[in-house]
């Protein structure tokens, strides 16, 4: 991942997206890699 991935996240950031296993925040910066899609999808949805 990027340096990116290692600062905070900021509202702006929200609501996050997923594809695939990739959680990713609305611009497309990835920040963080789930254990399989649906992990990735329910800590979206945990978020949002």
């Amino acid at each position: 991942m990027t340096s990116d991935s290692k600062k905070p996240l900021r509202p702006e950031g929200f609501p996050v997206d997923v594809e695939g296993q990739k959680i990713m925040k609305q611009d497309g910066t990835p920040i963080a890699d789930a254990e399989n899609p649906a992990v990735a999808a329910e800590i979206a949805e945990r978020l949002r």
